[in-house]
């Protein structure tokens, strides 16, 4: 499939009529919705929306977990998820919607296989991607890439006690560099 037809599916006919658009592409837009941990409405300009998969963070069971009272059909099967996962879902995206809701983003486009965008989320010149890890709130996805940005973030968090590392004493504990 073209990149002008996979554009046009995936909601962007805007992009899709520009010949320069490809992966590294930034799009503006506003955040309208947070419909999981792992996925961001965006609308643009021209009255058009598109789902945004954050990269660089492993969101693990939490992963296509819909938001409370979201329906996410739309752009892909909803995992099925017990209580206690719900409960992290929604606090991450309760975060996210705090983080994000209404706010001017970018997004830099990583990956096109619809009906998802990959790629990283910013909004005031910093990475939200980066900024859960920083926040400990998830892990560096390291499967999924070799950024030593989110290394470092991820890091940050760790040698800062915070989210997940908060109770992190472990003698196995990576050594904190600043």
């Amino acid at each position: 499939m073209s990149l002008k037809r996979t554009l046009a599916v995936i909601g962007l006919t805007a992009l899709a009529g520009n010949p320069l658009a490809t992966a590294g592409t930034l799009i503006s837009g506003k955040v309208t919705a947070i419909e999981a941990p792992n996925i961001i409405r965006i609308a643009t300009s021209a009255n058009e929306h598109f789902y945004l998969d954050l990269v660089d963070a492993q969101f693990g069971v939490l992963t296509n977990v819909a938001c409370r009272g979201r329906n996410i059909d739309e752009w892909g099967p909803a995992q099925d998820a017990d209580k206690a996962t719900e409960a992290q879902a929604d606090y991450l995206c309760n975060v996210l919607e705090d983080w994000l809701k209404n706010r001017r983003v970018q997004a830099e486009i990583t990956e096109i296989s619809p009906p998802r965008v990959r790629g990283y989320l910013i909004v005031d010149e910093a990475l939200v991607n980066h900024r859960l890890l920083r926040e400990g709130l998830l892990q560096a996805d390291t499967r999924q890439t070799r950024s030593a940005a989110a290394l470092i973030s991820e890091n940050e968090g760790r040698c800062n006690y915070k989210g997940l590392w908060r109770y992190d004493y472990s003698a196995n504990r990576r050594p904190c560099t600043h």
